[in-house]
Protein backbone atom coordinates (compact mmCIF):
# COMPACT_ATOMS: atom_id res chain seq x y z
CA UNK A 1 0.00 0.00 0.00
CA UNK A 2 1.86 3.73 -0.85
CA UNK A 3 2.11 5.85 1.87
CA UNK A 4 1.76 9.28 1.47
CA UNK A 5 3.01 12.16 4.30
CA UNK A 6 6.19 14.14 2.70
CA UNK A 7 5.36 15.65 -0.14
CA UNK A 8 2.41 18.08 -2.13
CA UNK A 9 3.43 17.33 -5.50
CA UNK A 10 -0.15 18.51 -7.13
CA UNK A 11 -0.79 20.92 -5.07
CA UNK A 12 2.62 22.33 -5.38
CA UNK A 13 1.85 22.09 -9.49
CA UNK A 14 -1.78 23.96 -8.52
CA UNK A 15 0.33 26.76 -6.56
CA UNK A 16 2.98 27.36 -9.51
CA UNK A 17 -0.08 27.89 -12.09
CA UNK A 18 -2.04 29.91 -9.47
CA UNK A 19 0.98 32.25 -9.01
CA UNK A 20 1.72 32.24 -12.74
CA UNK A 21 -1.95 33.68 -13.23
CA UNK A 22 -1.91 36.14 -10.77
CA UNK A 23 1.67 37.30 -12.47
CA UNK A 24 -0.07 37.44 -15.75
CA UNK A 25 -3.07 39.36 -15.06
CA UNK A 26 -1.08 42.10 -12.75
CA UNK A 27 1.54 42.86 -15.69
CA UNK A 28 0.45 41.91 -18.83
CA UNK A 29 -3.48 42.27 -18.76
CA UNK A 30 -4.03 46.24 -19.42
CA UNK A 31 -7.73 46.23 -19.33
CA UNK A 32 -8.65 47.06 -15.51
CA UNK A 33 -11.73 45.81 -15.21
CA UNK A 34 -10.07 42.53 -17.24
CA UNK A 35 -7.78 42.51 -14.60
CA UNK A 36 -9.84 42.35 -11.87
CA UNK A 37 -11.86 39.61 -13.19
CA UNK A 38 -8.78 37.23 -14.06
CA UNK A 39 -7.30 37.73 -10.73
CA UNK A 40 -10.62 37.00 -9.14
CA UNK A 41 -11.18 33.83 -10.87
CA UNK A 42 -7.91 32.71 -10.05
CA UNK A 43 -8.48 33.82 -6.46
CA UNK A 44 -11.75 31.97 -5.93
CA UNK A 45 -10.34 29.36 -6.99
CA UNK A 46 -7.87 28.44 -5.01
CA UNK A 47 -8.51 30.03 -1.37
CA UNK A 48 -8.51 26.78 0.38
CA UNK A 49 -4.60 26.04 -1.32
CA UNK A 50 -2.96 26.02 2.04
CA UNK A 51 -5.60 23.21 3.51
CA UNK A 52 -5.02 21.64 0.03
CA UNK A 53 -1.51 21.02 0.21
CA UNK A 54 -2.03 19.74 3.85
CA UNK A 55 -4.57 17.15 2.74
CA UNK A 56 -2.35 15.82 -0.10
CA UNK A 57 0.64 15.72 2.37
CA UNK A 58 -1.89 13.03 4.15
CA UNK A 59 -3.86 11.54 1.39
CA UNK A 60 -1.95 11.86 -1.61
CA UNK A 61 -5.19 13.66 -2.98
CA UNK A 62 -5.74 16.86 -4.66
CA UNK A 63 -8.57 18.50 -2.94
CA UNK A 64 -8.70 22.30 -4.04
CA UNK A 65 -12.24 23.43 -3.36
CA UNK A 66 -13.33 21.90 -0.24
CA UNK A 67 -10.44 20.04 1.78
CA UNK A 68 -10.62 18.37 5.01
CA UNK A 69 -8.51 20.07 7.83
CA UNK A 70 -5.54 18.45 8.90
CA UNK A 71 -3.39 18.28 11.60
CA UNK A 72 -0.48 18.32 8.83
CA UNK A 73 -2.21 21.82 7.54
CA UNK A 74 -2.43 22.60 11.53
CA UNK A 75 1.07 22.10 12.28
CA UNK A 76 1.99 24.14 9.01
CA UNK A 77 -0.03 27.14 10.27
CA UNK A 78 0.97 27.19 13.94
CA UNK A 79 4.56 25.89 14.13
CA UNK A 80 5.58 26.75 10.85
CA UNK A 81 6.31 23.21 9.20
CA UNK A 82 5.90 22.69 5.76
CA UNK A 83 7.74 24.68 3.73
CA UNK A 84 5.29 23.91 0.55
CA UNK A 85 2.30 24.81 2.85
CA UNK A 86 3.94 27.93 4.13
CA UNK A 87 4.65 28.77 0.10
CA UNK A 88 0.72 28.17 -0.69
CA UNK A 89 -0.77 30.40 2.55
CA UNK A 90 2.10 33.34 0.98
CA UNK A 91 0.45 33.04 -2.33
CA UNK A 92 -2.69 33.56 -0.77
CA UNK A 93 -2.34 36.61 0.89
CA UNK A 94 0.05 37.98 -2.05
CA UNK A 95 -3.19 37.30 -4.57
CA UNK A 96 -5.19 39.46 -1.88
CA UNK A 97 -2.84 41.84 -2.04
CA UNK A 98 -2.85 42.37 -5.69
CA UNK A 99 -6.96 42.27 -6.09
CA UNK A 100 -7.40 45.04 -3.54
CA UNK A 101 -4.58 46.58 -6.07
CA UNK A 102 -6.66 46.13 -8.84
CA UNK A 103 -9.31 47.26 -7.20
CA UNK A 104 -8.33 50.35 -6.12
CA UNK A 105 -6.94 51.18 -9.97
CA UNK A 106 -10.79 50.27 -11.09
CA UNK A 107 -12.26 52.66 -9.09
CA UNK A 108 -9.68 55.67 -9.49
CA UNK A 109 -10.03 54.83 -12.79
CA UNK A 110 -13.87 55.12 -12.77
CA UNK A 111 -13.80 58.19 -10.46
CA UNK A 112 -11.17 59.97 -13.20
CA UNK A 113 -13.66 59.15 -15.81
CA UNK A 114 -11.49 56.67 -17.43
CA UNK A 115 -13.90 53.91 -17.81
CA UNK A 116 -16.90 54.76 -18.82
CA UNK A 117 -19.36 51.82 -17.95
CA UNK A 118 -18.82 50.37 -14.68
CA UNK A 119 -18.51 46.95 -16.21
CA UNK A 120 -15.52 44.17 -16.54
CA UNK A 121 -15.44 40.93 -17.51
CA UNK A 122 -15.40 37.63 -15.01
CA UNK A 123 -15.34 34.34 -17.25
CA UNK A 124 -18.09 34.73 -19.92
CA UNK A 125 -20.15 37.07 -17.44
CA UNK A 126 -20.10 40.81 -17.64
CA UNK A 127 -20.26 42.60 -13.99
CA UNK A 128 -20.90 45.74 -12.29
CA UNK A 129 -19.01 46.29 -9.60
CA UNK A 130 -20.83 49.34 -8.30
CA UNK A 131 -24.09 47.12 -8.46
CA UNK A 132 -22.59 44.72 -6.42
CA UNK A 133 -22.59 41.95 -8.89
CA UNK A 134 -18.68 40.72 -8.38
CA UNK A 135 -19.99 40.45 -4.73
CA UNK A 136 -22.06 42.27 -2.52
CA UNK A 137 -19.39 42.45 0.55
CA UNK A 138 -16.78 43.65 -2.36
CA UNK A 139 -18.24 46.16 -3.66
CA UNK A 140 -19.71 47.75 -0.43
CA UNK A 141 -16.41 47.07 0.92
CA UNK A 142 -14.81 49.23 -1.86
CA UNK A 143 -17.23 52.23 -1.57
CA UNK A 144 -16.27 51.96 2.33
CA UNK A 145 -12.61 51.83 1.56
CA UNK A 146 -12.89 54.35 -0.84
CA UNK A 147 -13.90 57.74 1.30
CA UNK A 148 -10.55 57.29 2.76
CA UNK A 149 -8.23 60.17 1.64
CA UNK A 150 -5.36 57.78 1.61
CA UNK A 151 -7.42 54.95 -0.22
CA UNK A 152 -5.19 54.56 -3.00
CA UNK A 153 -1.95 53.93 -1.13
CA UNK A 154 -3.85 51.08 0.60
CA UNK A 155 -1.94 48.79 -1.15
CA UNK A 156 0.76 50.34 -0.12
CA UNK A 157 0.01 49.78 3.13
CA UNK A 158 -0.71 45.65 2.76
CA UNK A 159 2.20 45.47 1.27
CA UNK A 160 4.55 46.59 4.26
CA UNK A 161 1.96 45.45 6.81
CA UNK A 162 2.73 41.93 5.20
CA UNK A 163 5.67 41.83 3.95
CA UNK A 164 7.83 43.51 6.12
CA UNK A 165 5.77 43.88 9.74
CA UNK A 166 4.93 40.07 9.81
CA UNK A 167 0.94 40.53 9.49
CA UNK A 168 1.00 41.94 13.19
CA UNK A 169 0.23 44.85 15.62
CA UNK A 170 1.36 45.09 19.47
CA UNK A 171 -1.56 46.14 20.91
CA UNK A 172 0.68 47.52 24.13
CA UNK A 173 2.86 50.00 21.53
CA UNK A 174 -0.11 50.62 19.06
CA UNK A 175 0.29 54.36 18.53
CA UNK A 176 3.56 53.71 18.15
CA UNK A 177 3.14 51.37 15.33
CA UNK A 178 0.52 53.55 13.58
CA UNK A 179 3.17 56.39 13.56
CA UNK A 180 5.79 54.37 12.06
CA UNK A 181 2.79 52.66 9.37
CA UNK A 182 1.97 56.39 8.21
CA UNK A 183 5.67 57.17 8.21
CA UNK A 184 6.08 54.17 5.56
CA UNK A 185 2.84 54.21 3.85
CA UNK A 186 1.70 57.23 3.53
CA UNK A 187 -1.51 56.82 5.45
CA UNK A 188 -2.32 58.75 7.96
CA UNK A 189 -2.95 57.24 11.52
CA UNK A 190 -6.15 58.49 11.35
CA UNK A 191 -6.76 56.10 8.78
CA UNK A 192 -5.10 53.41 9.54
CA UNK A 193 -7.90 51.80 11.54
CA UNK A 194 -9.73 51.71 7.73
CA UNK A 195 -7.16 50.50 5.93
CA UNK A 196 -6.59 47.27 8.47
CA UNK A 197 -10.33 46.80 7.62
CA UNK A 198 -9.53 46.02 3.82
CA UNK A 199 -9.55 42.01 3.86
CA UNK A 200 -12.00 42.47 6.03
CA UNK A 201 -14.37 44.50 3.40
CA UNK A 202 -12.86 42.94 0.25
CA UNK A 203 -12.96 39.05 1.73
CA UNK A 204 -15.31 38.79 4.42
CA UNK A 205 -13.97 35.58 6.91
CA UNK A 206 -16.01 34.53 9.75
CA UNK A 207 -14.64 36.13 12.58
CA UNK A 208 -12.77 38.36 10.85
CA UNK A 209 -9.15 38.56 9.31
CA UNK A 210 -7.83 38.98 12.87
CA UNK A 211 -7.27 37.80 15.98
CA UNK A 212 -5.96 38.39 19.52
CA UNK A 213 -4.82 34.80 20.43
CA UNK A 214 -4.86 34.31 23.98
CA UNK A 215 -2.06 35.04 26.18
CA UNK A 216 -0.74 36.97 23.28
CA UNK A 217 0.17 41.15 23.47
CA UNK A 218 -0.78 41.14 19.66
CA UNK A 219 -3.54 41.46 16.88
CA UNK A 220 -2.18 39.07 14.22
CA UNK A 221 -3.38 38.39 10.90
CA UNK A 222 -4.81 34.60 10.20
CA UNK A 223 -3.00 32.41 7.78
CA UNK A 224 0.58 34.46 7.68
CA UNK A 225 2.74 31.89 7.04
CA UNK A 226 5.26 31.82 10.58
CA UNK A 227 8.41 32.46 8.42
CA UNK A 228 6.65 36.48 7.10
CA UNK A 229 5.70 36.86 10.77
CA UNK A 230 9.42 35.90 11.71
CA UNK A 231 10.33 38.89 9.86
CA UNK A 232 7.81 41.52 11.70
CA UNK A 233 9.38 39.96 14.96
CA UNK A 234 13.44 40.79 13.92
CA UNK A 235 11.59 43.94 12.68
CA UNK A 236 10.51 44.98 16.36
CA UNK A 237 13.45 43.54 17.69
CA UNK A 238 15.70 45.82 15.65
CA UNK A 239 13.72 48.87 16.06
CA UNK A 240 13.50 48.78 20.00
CA UNK A 241 17.55 48.41 19.59
CA UNK A 242 17.13 44.91 22.14
CA UNK A 243 19.35 42.32 21.97
CA UNK A 244 16.63 39.83 23.37
CA UNK A 245 12.96 39.27 22.66
CA UNK A 246 12.73 39.26 26.37
CA UNK A 247 13.92 42.73 26.90
CA UNK A 248 10.63 43.61 24.43
CA UNK A 249 9.00 43.41 27.97
CA UNK A 250 5.85 40.94 27.67
CA UNK A 251 4.44 39.62 30.26
CA UNK A 252 2.45 36.72 28.85
CA UNK A 253 3.58 34.13 25.88
CA UNK A 254 4.38 36.90 23.17
CA UNK A 255 7.95 36.55 23.54
CA UNK A 256 8.04 33.13 23.11
CA UNK A 257 6.06 32.98 19.72
CA UNK A 258 7.78 36.00 18.55
CA UNK A 259 11.16 33.31 18.78
CA UNK A 260 9.21 30.75 17.44
CA UNK A 261 8.24 32.67 14.12
CA UNK A 262 12.24 34.19 14.06
CA UNK A 263 13.47 30.37 14.16
CA UNK A 264 10.96 29.70 11.44
CA UNK A 265 12.14 32.66 9.12
CA UNK A 266 15.93 31.11 10.06
CA UNK A 267 15.55 28.09 9.04
CA UNK A 268 13.91 28.46 6.00
CA UNK A 269 16.85 30.52 5.02
CA UNK A 270 19.51 27.78 6.01
CA UNK A 271 18.11 25.10 4.79
CA UNK A 272 18.61 22.56 2.04
CA UNK A 273 17.19 22.96 -1.19
CA UNK A 274 15.68 19.23 -0.85
CA UNK A 275 13.93 20.99 2.82
CA UNK A 276 11.82 22.84 0.81
CA UNK A 277 9.70 19.78 -1.07
CA UNK A 278 8.93 18.65 2.70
Amino acid sequence: MRRFGRTCPLSAKAAKEYQQLINDAVFFIPDVRDRVGELLAAHFNHQELGASAGYECESGVLELKNPPQTETFKRAYFRGERFPIQACLYLAHRARLYILKAIVDYWLARERGDIKKSTLRFGDTLIDLTAGRLTRAMATGAEVLSQAKSFRMFPVFWQVFLWSWGGFLRKDRLDEEYGDLERETGVPVAEIPLALESFDRLFPTPGGWFREPNGDSRRVLILMPAAMRGIGAVRRQARQRVEHYRDLGFKDSTTNRLIYDHNVGARLLDCADSDLAR
